[in-house]
């Protein structure tokens, strides 16, 4: 299953939460194995601080230590260390070109930055190799990516994406209004919808939700309602007549026309 949600700020990069990272990650006279288990033991036990800093020691005195670089980037990423994140998961990559996971959270991790043309072909390639073995990321990649192919104007591709979307995170706000995007046509990211537009991309993006999870009477009421209240909105009689039409309904060329 593949399905998630990313800040709803969008791809804006978090403040990283790590005090440590200036330091020098060397620390002397410890041996590998020890670092090795000591970086493994701080992870599981949730202290991320201690962790980064053995598994930083532990890459710097093995730099061939694929695991370590996998699991430092995992950290640094989920306490909004990006840019380091990314400098780690470049080395994952670069140890196992053919891991999905490495290439996904990398993705993500440019995304954050806003390097949003290295993050989709990040992103296309690791979701195109699998996440499998770490499926939250590859939940989150899945979303990120398909947010970035309609900022590119891909109105096709995203719609199969959604489909599995909207049946695990029906209500999530940045996928609502990433379906009101992709029905009214907007090549835009959620967090690049001016205001005054919100309102009605978010109308339409409830509808469109209905459509994709198979709801056609509830998405057929809210485009019904949509053209109604906004019958000079930009791409509303398109949405709706696409609806009409999947159904059959006389109604469907006279509201595409429209």
């Amino acid at each position: 299953a593949l399905a998630a949600c990313l800040a709803a700020a969008g791809p804006a990069a978090a403040q990283c939460t790590l005090s440590s990272l200036a330091d020098s990650p060397r620390m002397p006279g410890i041996p590998f194995e020890e670092l090795s288990r000591q970086a493994d033991e701080a992870w599981q036990a949730g202290r991320t601080e201690d962790a980064v800093r053995y598994y930083r020691a532990g890459v710097d005195l093995n730099p061939l230590w694929h695991d370590g670089w996998w699991r430092l980037g995992q950290a640094l990423s989920e306490a909004g260390c990006h840019e380091a994140a990314r400098e780690a998961l470049r080395r994952v990559v670069r140890l196992k070109p053919g891991a999905g996971p490495g290439w996904t959270l990398l993705g993500l991790s440019e995304y954050h930055l806003g390097l949003l043309d290295h993050a989709f072909a990040s992103l296309s390639r690791g979701i195109s190799l699998g996440a499998a073995s770490a499926p939250e990321i590859g939940r989150r990649g899945l979303h990120a990516l398909t947010l970035l192919l309609l900022r590119r104007g891909d109105f096709t591709t995203p719609s199969k994406h959604i489909a599995i979307l909207v049946r695990i995170e029906p209500d999530e706000p940045e996928l609502v209004t990433a379906c009101g995007l992709l029905a009214l046509r907007r090549p835009q990211l959620p967090s690049e919808l001016p205001e005054a537009d919100r309102e009605v991309v978010t109308a339409a993006g409830r509808a469109a939700c209905a459509a994709f999870a198979g709801r056609s009477d509830e998405a057929r009421r809210g485009f019904q309602d949509l053209a109604a209240r906004y019958p000079a909105a930009r791409g509303v009689h398109f949405a709706y007549g696409l609806v009409l039409s999947s159904e059959g309904s006389a109604e469907a060329l006279a509201t595409l026309r429209r």
